[in-house]
């Protein structure tokens, strides 16, 4: 948990959605009125989900390129720490299992080295299940100690994300002025300012995480949250 007046961490997962940078795509205030700020899920019209099965989990394949990372070290510890956070995700047992392959023509995503031409301050970037992209390792994560230090932790947020999660501020404003967000979102879940999915400097998954996930993933395909249609996707590989 970060300090007071600490929150900074700098994620783009959702630029996608919205052509701006400094503030993440967003959502609207759910209708049902009760206030809590929940686990936020859903990307506009529809509610990315993979489809997930507790007795038999969903592969969720990676592959890690090794080009463009600065050294071997960097390639490895990178490609560890994904892992790492991968398997605390894992352990929650909500159906969907995230493992590295070998093998590029299994993967259903990569995660590679990437410098931009001006740093903003990102760290990482990753996707949603309706629209699978690149997991983007950036530079400064590696070269700046206090943040190779918890690279664990920025992809924790971000495999939030991979499955299916928004920030924990979309709909609802933080204390620390992020959000709220334009592109739509629902709540779901319990109330949690720490929640994994938050802006903090070390993010970690919080028991109301694990809870809120399991739950969200026994919901039944094309059931609804306030409204919008849940959809499961199946990983498929990527084009070679």
């Amino acid at each position: 948990m970060a300090a007071e007046g600490k929150k900074r961490y700098p994620c783009v997962t959702q630029s996608g959605l919205q052509e701006t940078f400094g503030q993440p795509p967003s959502g609207e205030q759910s209708g049902d009125g009760d206030g809590r700020d929940e686990i936020v899920v859903g990307v506009g019209p529809i509610i990315p989900r993979w489809t997930a099965s507790t007795s038999n989990p969903t592969k969720l394949l990676y592959f890690v390129i090794r080009e463009g990372f600065p050294s071997d070290t960097d390639f490895q510890y990178a490609a560890t720490a994904f892992q790492q956070a991968a398997d605390e995700w894992n352990a929650i047992g909500f159906g969907v299992n995230i493992s590295r392959t070998s093998n590029r023509s299994l993967a259903n995503f990569v995660v590679r080295y990437f410098k931009p031409t001006v740093d903003e301050g990102v760290l990482a970037s990753a996707f949603f299940p309706n629209e699978v992209e690149d997991v983007l390792v950036y530079h400064k994560t590696l070269v700046e100690p206090e943040w190779r230090a918890s690279l664990k932790n920025t992809f924790l947020h971000e495999i939030g994300h991979i499955i299916g999660l928004r920030h924990e501020f979309a709909i609802v404003p933080d204390t620390m002025g992020n959000g709220p967000e334009q592109t739509p979102a629902k709540q779901f879940g319990s109330k949690n300012p720490h929640s994994v999915m938050s802006y903090e400097d070390i993010n970690n998954i919080q028991d109301t995480d694990k809870k809120d996930v399991r739950d969200f993933y026994k919901l039944p395909n094309n059931s609804e949250i306030d409204g919008v249609r849940i959809r499961d996707y199946v990983p498929r590989p990527l084009r070679q």
